[in-house]
């Protein structure tokens, strides 16, 4: 069985969730051979050092390759989004050109399965594989400049043609589209991938990346996806990926998606197992409100 290649683009802000991620990936693909990269720009020593120590627990090879962002300098970004988003736009250029394929995943994500299948996907002919993103509407493809018959991918989930990647020359393109056209994007480097590699992608069925939409109140026909595709991405999907902000993470304290669980469970598996969730009471809070609450029910 061939080497499986992963790639990761990070900060500081999410070191501990590439971690979590990568024990969920290891945990459930323990029959094979990896090597991780990991882009960033620069990390705090002793955060770094944490997740160095662990991955060589697991005796698989890794790279920390740490970039130079300048180029990037002026790129969109809103919400909870930082400028690691845009590192994937770098990775043909990161990469040593005798790699030609490679499986890059966001940090906020949690795999279930063997991901065997995902990997085995003859991408020869694509540019890469990777799940449509649901709910995106035909006027903002058309904003974009995406062609009325073509999809729109989530990037979270990629395997990618590093090979056609390099010949399509999309950093320096990808570049040049942040510059010339900043008031199209809305979903950062996203959207700018889905631009410039718009007919030339696998699409692969949502049970590779379940990202939000699967889980709101809404149908296979309203997201897009036949009923059998639409179950399997919601109930049992191979890969969760928790988009959206807030409390759509795992790791804020009122988060309720139905597998943040998932997130916990590897977790504790990890040197982040003691971490506080993001927005958790303190413990006097708890209590206060635990008095509220039995007051309320005695005047009852």
């Amino acid at each position: 069985m061939s080497m499986i290649r992963i790639v990761c683009t990070i900060d500081n802000n999410y070191i501990q969730h590439c971690g979590v991620m990568l024990c969920s990936l290891l945990s459930n693909s323990q029959h094979h051979e990896f090597s991780f990269y990991i882009i960033h720009n620069g990390l705090e020593v002793k955060k770094r050092k944490v997740l160095e120590l662990f991955l060589t627990t697991f005796g698989h090879s890794f790279l920390f390759i740490e970039i130079d962002s300048k180029k990037l300098e002026g790129a969109v970004l809103s919400d909870h989004v930082t400028i690691a988003t845009y590192f994937r736009l770098m990775i043909p250029e990161l990469i040593d050109t005798s790699i030609e394929k490679i499986l890059f995943l966001d940090s906020d994500i949690i795999i279930r399965h063997d991901i065997t299948k995902l990997w085995d996907n003859d991408i020869s002919d694509y540019t890469h594989a990777a799940v449509e993103n649901p709910c995106i509407t035909e006027d903002y493809k058309q904003n974009l400049g995406i062609s009325k018959n073509n999809d729109y991918f989530n990037a979270g989930v990629m395997l990618i043609n590093l090979k056609l990647w390099r010949e399509l020359e999309i950093t320096s393109k990808s570049i040049q589209f942040i510059q010339d056209y900043p008031k199209k994007i809305k979903y950062w480097d996203q959207d700018v991938l889905n631009y410039l590699l718009q007919g030339k992608w696998l699409n692969l069925e949502p049970y590779w990346n379940a990202q939000e939409a699967f889980f709101r109140d809404l149908s296979a026909s309203e997201i897009g996806v036949t009923p059998d595709k639409f179950q399997r991405a919601r109930f049992n999907p191979a890969l969760v990926h928790y988009t959206g902000s807030g409390i759509c993470k795992p790791w804020y304290f009122y988060c309720n998606h139905p597998f943040k669980q998932d997130y916990y469970k590897y977790v504790k598996k990890t040197p982040w197992e003691y971490f506080i969730p993001t927005g958790k009471p303190s413990l006097f809070r708890r209590f206060v409100s635990q008095i509220k609450s039995s007051l309320k029910n005695v005047l009852r």
